[in-house]
């Protein structure tokens, strides 16, 4: 892969506890925490994980977008594989 090209990110199986939020709210989600991990990854970071428990608590008030930044935060800080800036 080109150096500063996105990554390419597959998640099998994403559970999201998102009180108040429907079944589209949560694969909005899902569809912007992956593309979120995609551009936060290192390119050199291929792996495979089986499983991964990450607990990211946000504000009730938070939007969409902040609740995809900290989710894709967290599992890229518990990957170990987010970019240098």
């Amino acid at each position: 892969m080109r150096e500063g090209s996105a990554s390419t990110v597959r998640i099998g199986r994403l559970r999201l506890r998102v009180p108040g939020a429907s079944r589209e709210d949560g694969r909005g989600l899902a569809t912007a925490v992956s593309s979120r991990l995609a551009e936060s990854l290192s390119p050199t970071a291929d792996r495979r994980v089986g499983g991964l428990r990450v607990r990211v608590p946000v504000e009730a008030r938070s939007s969409a977008s902040e609740t995809a930044d900290a989710i894709a935060a967290a599992v890229a800080a518990r990957l170990g594989g987010a970019r240098d800036a």
